[in-house]
């Protein structure tokens, strides 16, 4: 083999599989010398049970008293690799057992050997990774298949590989045994009860322990849908995982305070792979004078469940042909989730003022989420759950996207192809304390960017890299759109700086005050790391030659 394998899975429903841990949708294996150990010892020494409802497309399994749940291609997979890895020990040990024929049919798969003894699988595992004592090892437990996921511990991860005082690995899964062979592990926002259990045993026998966390989550104002997800007994885990931690990594200077140990906290903040962004778009369309205030012509389709709109279908005919690229209208670009629904209260006015005025030549794309009031619910033949389209007064000047999973979303934003991007931003205690991430996107695809002038957004520098507008201010939103709308110049000037900008100042892959950080965090883990481990030997030795000596004195006789 070479180069990673990534295997692809289906979506599935929690609800199938009910209090059990679903392996992510973009699990990854790597090379046969890189199987992490857990896969080896989940897979491995895993109880296999039938999965529920009849999913024979995938696996359930117990491992310490944990359900998982993986694809059987994944599972099959895995454990292929790990028989070729363990050959040669197999071999020597005489260890080989066979599946039972049950197991094997009900897998559909023929029956093949599998360790059975975890012990055994231990010991393989500790020599697959035959780690120096001088290097600290440390797990990354992902969160997530989202954002947080991606920024918060995979790209650290990836990163600190590089790092030669460190044997990094991340892990979508976590149970006991996988966990207790490293020196450190990461846990995010508000870990599971098995998660929490596990980092507090491990707490107590001296490994460290390291909580990361992105946004306030003790400060969610009501209007965001997180909040109701956040329970009481949800934010008791994530201070229990505070008051463990030897290390809390923050996103911002503002979560220092929020953590309430900040004599812990450290700042690690977002940074962009530009690897992942590749070449900047253009970000050139210019007005389309002839389609300029006119409205999309609305057709009614007996066979589509709404009116299909094309972008330019004025009311009168055309004088003449434009060329293709002045029939594009300009793309005015906000992405997000509904999370964000208060923040795009202060342009909804200014968007449907633009839209009178420019008619065909603009349009506005909402990706991932639209204000309520460009919407409706229309129901589609043969299913229950509405789905919600735009409006047909506002379809000439919206088009919806709907949500992409997030390996999905750079590569979506490059599909969309805006010209201009807008970021508002409400005043709240919960939106200080967010990171500056959706600018470092959008702008690292050199796209220019509108923003509030307001807690994270504030790192640009208005008219140099950006534009910023004050709270509440919806004049200065529509002045700013329209002056990028007709100044092609100014549009490229903004996007390529903010671009060259996030390279040098906010990327993983210059050296900056920004990336500095981060190499503080992994240098504070390590002398941790390392002090505890020569506290450990020091000990050992201590009892070791207290042993001797009690064996050495000779023994009282009474007389």
């Amino acid at each position: 083999m070479s180069g990673p394998i990534k295997i692809k899975t289906q979506a599935i429903s929690q609800d199938t599989f009910p209090g059990a841990y679903i392996e992510p949708e973009w699990s990854r294996v790597s090379l046969i010398q890189q199987v992490p150990s857990y896969a080896m010892r989940l897979v491995l020494g895993a109880k296999v049970v039938e999965a529920p409802r009849g999913r024979s497309d995938y696996v359930e399994i117990v491992f310490e008293g944990i359900e998982y749940v993986l694809h059987i291609s994944n599972f099959k997979f895995i454990r292929e690799v790990a028989k070729q890895c363990i050959q040669s020990q197999l071999e020597a040990s005489g260890k080989c057992i066979a599946l039972s024929p049950e197991v094997a049919q009900k897998l559909r798969y023929e029956p093949d050997f599998i360790i059975n003894g975890m012990e055994f699988c231990r010991d393989v595992a500790i020599q697959l990774y035959d780690v120096p004592l001088e290097k600290s090892r440390m797990l990354w437990v992902v969160p997530d298949i989202t954002a947080c996921g991606w920024y918060r511990s995979r790209k650290p991860h990836a990163y600190q590989q590089s790092n030669d005082s460190f044997f990094s690995e991340s892990t979508e899964f976590a149970n006991y045994n996988s966990m207790a062979w490293f020196d450190c592990f990461v846990i995010h926002r508000v870990p599971l009860d098995y998660v929490l259990a596990i980092a507090q045993n491990l707490s107590a026998a001296g490994k460290v322990i390291v909580y990361e966390f992105d946004d306030d989550l003790f400060n969610i104002p009501d209007w965001n849908h997180n909040q109701s997800r956040h329970t009481a007994e949800a934010l008791e885990r994530a201070r229990v995982g505070m008051k463990l931690a030897d290390i809390i990594i923050c996103s911002t200077e503002q979560l220092v305070e929020v953590c309430n140990k900040p004599e812990a906290a450290m700042v690690g903040p977002n940074l962009i792979d530009m690897q992942d962004i590749g070449l900047a778009l253009e970000c050139s369309r210019q007005i389309n004078q002839q389609v300029l205030g006119y409205k999309a012509k609305i057709t009614e389709s007996k066979t589509r469940s709404q009116p299909r709109i094309e972008f330019i279908h004025p009311t009168k005919p055309m004088l003449h042909e434009f060329p293709e690229s002045a029939k594009n209208p300009i793309r005015i670009l906000w992405t997000g989730s509904n999370t964000h629904d208060e923040d795009l209260q202060d342009i909804v006015d200014v968007v449907v003022s633009i839209g009178n005025k420019y008619g065909l030549a603009v349009v506005f794309v909402f990706f991932g989420y639209c204000p309520n009031q460009f919407l409706e619910a229309i129901t589609l033949a043969g299913n229950t759950k509405p789905k919600f389209v735009v409006k047909p007064e506002y379809q000439h000047l919206i088009y919806y996207v709907d949500p992409v999973p997030f390996h999905k979303y750079l590569a979506a934003l490059r599909e969309i192809d805006p010209d201009i991007a807008i970021c508002p931003l409400t005043e709240d205690q919960f939106n200080l304390s967010k990171s500056s991430l959706k600018i470092l996107e959008l702008g690292a695809f050199g796209i220019p960017v509108i923003a509030t002038d307001y807690g994270p957004y504030s790192i640009l520098k208005s008219y140099e890299d950006g534009i910023l507008i004050s709270l509440g201010d919806k004049t200065g939103w529509k002045d700013a759109i329209e002056k990028l709308i007709k100044d092609v110049d100014l549009r490229i000037k903004l996007g390529r700086n903010l671009r060259k900008r996030i390279s040098l100042e906010y990327s993983w892959n210059n050296p900056s005050e920004q990336r500095d950080k981060w190499d503080a965090i992994f240098t504070r883990i390590n002398d941790l790391v390392q002090s505890r481990r020569q506290e450990f030997y020091e000990r050992i030795s201590e009892l070791q030659d207290s042993s001797k000596q009690d064996s050495s004195q000779p023994e009282s006789v009474e007389s």
